[in-house]
């Protein structure tokens, strides 16, 4: 803040080794001028914060220099309004805290007059800092619309999650919309009000309410209403703020954590109150959509709706979902990064989480399961995600023009690669990968979930020796562009090409998941045979594959997010066969999701039920079809 107007909020998310600053462009009164900062310290590692120690730095710059800036004569205090501590409930484990507020404890430190302010300590660290690599996030707000008030009764529950998700409720249809400049005044034992964004948000809670006296007060949200109410607890996770009011207006804006859903709720403790705005501002990356016109009504709705996914699913980085992670991913990013090029113009955005994902590799020769995080070999990595950050690197150099990236973090990737070739056994196939920490997962799909927190069968797995190809092949192809590549990895290409057809059962006419020591095959899935069509050297196998792949069969299916390996198989191994069977399966799919009333598209095709009903129902890695679409309809040429 300065001289009490909020200035910015939002710090990119960064690591211990790529710190990153924000900069501001901000206007002096003559006379004494106030600079109020209230900071926020993550405390504990999540998917996407690792720990980088407690401090603040800044300095304010003039056309005569330095003006001011943090040391030992910056004054600060704990906040009086926030709680600190871990007695505040975790939202999830991968998003972190949660937050309490006592807006009765405010008192004007953001103008110069609070009081039990003392000398900082000054920490004497030294490293490199960083220029934020993508823009701010823009804000825009919201109309919501009360749709359920009335009244709760308290029925058990530790959290303030699980108390909203256990009240008693009596309701009421209402139908007004916030924000009212005149406020709308509701009553009831203790008061509950239900208000609908309209679609997938993503923001942060504001609110303006007025009561008779001090109360507390909880707010919950979500994404649907699939229980009667907003599903504010689920297994362990709290989708939910706590606040104490003070008696009269209670205005509040809350920076310290982006929501995403689409309903928002307010339990007071108290009899009455009037409402003035109960909303959430949404907090947006700003892009430039390129535009795309389909002749068909319905793709061009599942089409607009992969776009909004993506938005809703971009911010400091790309995110799985903005709702119960807001974490970046290789798998996931690299079909947000794909679609994206297509939907919008600039590369600026992939690059800077590319970077995020480079910069993050672990002493065993992977990366981290996302970025920002911990470099802890006791951390929980999957091994063919950091296969798939090869071609989702080499994607970006193709499509961008840009091989300066991949140059940068040459080394990293060098590691990685031989780290996975060094891992074949005799018959030049990978094993699943053992140790706790590593996670062959591969897809939500059944038996393809792999060893989370377990040990993994001693067995080869198809999928893993597939995306070892892939990765190999975009190795290769940016060691070309970078003007590096001396024929060194052909016989390793070659030979992991040759042993994948062991996988290969004659007698079903397709690839198994899985091969024991003694060479039997088990499971079979869509998955594996999209990725055999893409990496096989046998056109006739691929081609029978593909058959399968094309209808009804007894292979496992493929979930939302792996979709992409099968309509590029199928486009590969002959697109004017079967451009069409790709479509239908979009508009079948897909298309059933918007039928279902979805904004964004989900996690899973089951939806809020998927995954003991915490499944998200905005997921960027399910935009798919916005990738797809375009390179039938707008084929893009790269850029050599």
């Amino acid at each position: 803040f300065l001289n009490g107007k909020a200035v910015g909020y939002g710090q990119y998310h960064d690591l211990p080794s790529y710190k990153v600053y924000d900069e501001y462009e901000v206007s002096l009164r003559k006379g004494k001028n106030v600079l109020a900062v209230v900071a926020y310290f993550g405390h504990t590692p999540t998917a996407s914060y690792v720990e980088k120690g407690l401090g603040l730095l800044f300095s304010v710059e003039g056309e005569g220099g330095i003006l001011c800036e943090s040391g030992k004569r910056t004054l600060s205090r704990p906040s009086r309004v926030y709680e600190s501590g871990t007695g505040v409930p975790l939202i999830t484990g991968q998003l972190g805290y949660s937050y309490r507020c006592d807006l009765g404890a405010e008192d004007g430190w953001v103008c110069g007059e609070g009081e039990g302010f003392l000398p900082s300590l000054e920490i004497c660290e030294e490293g490199a800092l960083y220029p934020r690599p993508v823009q701010k996030l823009k804000e825009h707000g919201n109309v919501s619309r009360a749709i359920r008030a009335g009244s709760w009764k308290f029925c058990g529950g530790e959290t303030a999650a699980e108390r909203m998700q256990l009240a008693e409720i009596s309701e009421r249809p209402a139908g007004f919309a916030l924000p009212d400049k005149e406020g709308v005044a509701i009553e009831g034992e203790r008061v509950y009000l239900l208000c609908d964004l309209g679609e997938e948000k993503t923001g942060i809670l504001t609110f303006d309410i007025e009561v008779p006296a001090a109360c507390g007060m909880c707010v919950a949200y979500g994404e649907h209403i699939a229980d009667g109410r907003v599903r504010s607890y689920i297994s362990g996770r709290n989708f939910s703020f706590e606040f104490k009011l003070k008696a009269g207006r209670n205005r509040f804006t809350g920076p310290f954590r982006r929501l995403g859903g689409r309903y928002i709720s307010l339990f007071l403790d108290a009899p009455r109150a009037v409402v003035y705005d109960f909303n959430v501002i949404s907090t947006d990356y700003p892009v430039t959509e390129k535009k795309r016109t389909f002749a068909d009504a319905r793709l061009q709705q599942i089409y607009d709706t992969c776009v909004r996914t993506l938005k809703v699913c971009m911010h400091e980085h790309y995110e799985d979902t903005p709702w119960r992670e807001q974490a970046l991913y290789a798998m996931d990013s690299r079909n947000q990064m794909l679609c994206g090029y297509f939907a919008f113009e600039g590369y600026s955005f992939a690059r800077a989480s590319l970077h995020l994902l480079s910069e993050n590799l672990r002493a065993d020769g992977f990366f981290t399961l996302t970025s920002p995080k911990s470099l802890a070999l006791g951390e929980l990595t999957i091994p063919c995600f950091s296969l798939v950050q090869f071609c989702a690197m080499e994607e970006y150099a193709r499509y961008a023009g840009d091989i300066s990236l991949f140059e940068q973090h040459a080394e990293k990737y060098r590691t990685v690669m031989r780290n996975f070739l060094s891992r074949r056994e005799k018959n030049g196939l990978l094993k699943a990968i053992k140790g706790l920490c590593y996670w062959n997962f591969y897809e939500w799909a059944e038996g393809m979930e792999g060893n989370f927190l377990c040990e993994a069968e001693d067995r080869y797995e198809a999928p893993l020796n597939a995306f070892l190809i892939l990765a190999l092949r975009s190795y290769i192809a940016l060691l070309r562009r970078a003007g590096t590549y001396g024929g060194e990895y052909d016989a390793d290409l070659a030979g992991l090409i040759s042993a994948f057809e062991a996988f290969y059962d004659g007698e079903k006419g397709c690839w198994a998941d899985f091969m024991s020591d003694g060479g039997g095959l088990s499971h079979y899935s869509e998955l594996t045979n999209s990725l055999a069509v893409l990496v096989s050297g046998e056109r006739e196998r691929a081609a029978r594959a593909a058959e399968l792949l094309s209808g009804p069969s007894f292979l496992g299916k493929i979930t939302l997010n792996h979709s992409i390996f099968k309509f590029e198989a199928l486009l590969h191994a002959d697109k004017e066969r079967y451009a069409a069977c790709v479509l239908g399966e979009i508009r079948a799919v897909w298309g059933k999701m918007l039928d279902e009333g979805a904004t964004t598209f989900y996690e899973e095709a089951a939806g809020e039920k998927a995954f003991n009903r915490a499944g998200s129902l905005s997921h960027g890695w399910s935009a798919v079809p916005a990738y797809i679409l375009c390179k039938l309809f707008y084929p893009q040429e790269v850029k050599e």
